[in-house]
């Protein structure tokens, strides 16, 4: 059923943070547990967002990690826990994070 290749070793299984439903539980999880440091699973998150937003990264010709922790800030919100959608939230939170960062850069050096 899963995509991921690899098996998890806990018995209950992780929501499947890939649909909006999913992540929103596990976004709900981490922050009010405050387990980002510690949950494997968010690890696993942090991994798939880097994927993800790799080519927006690229695009502006930064760092996949730059769109990874603009992914990052935009999970801690409580807006993208209330989307309907919380990947698009993320997704236009990170274009416009790395965008602005960009821009900063621009002016700071021109």
């Amino acid at each position: 059923m899963h995509p991921h290749p690899h098996h998890r070793q806990s018995d209950s299984p992780a929501p499947d943070f890939t649909t909006g439903e999913g992540l929103r539980a596990l976004l709900t999880e981490l922050n009010e547990h405050n387990a980002w440091a510690t949950s494997p699973v968010a690890a696993e998150l942090m991994l798939y967002a880097t994927q993800k937003y790799t080519p927006i990264a690229k695009a502006w010709h930064r760092e996949p990690a730059d769109a990874a922790y603009e992914a990052f800030l935009a999970m801690r919100t409580p807006t993208t826990l209330a989307a309907d959608d919380p990947w698009a939230v993320i997704t236009r939170a990170v274009a416009l994070g790395i965008a602005a960062e960009v821009l900063a850069d621009r002016n700071m050096t021109s």
